[in-house]
């Protein structure tokens, strides 16, 4: 401090808090979906325990 004033720092001098570097070869690199299909039957193979049930089915037997 000098004259009871603060010094400011030349924030030029410093590193951007942006990061610069490329993104690590770890993570995939990311995609975009060009035109998604939507799905009306389940898939063939659920690698989840969840059971598929359609909207109308659901709808029939009562569930929400």
């Amino acid at each position: 401090m000098s004259n009871g004033k603060l010094e400011r720092k030349n924030l030029k001098e410093t590193k951007d808090s942006k990061i610069h570097e490329p993104l690590s070869s770890y993570y995939p690199a990311p995609f975009e979906v060009e035109n998604p299909t939507l799905q009306n039957e389940a898939p063939e193979y659920s690698p989840h325990s969840a059971v598929y049930v359609r909207k109308d089915e659901l709808e029939k037997s009562g569930g929400k």
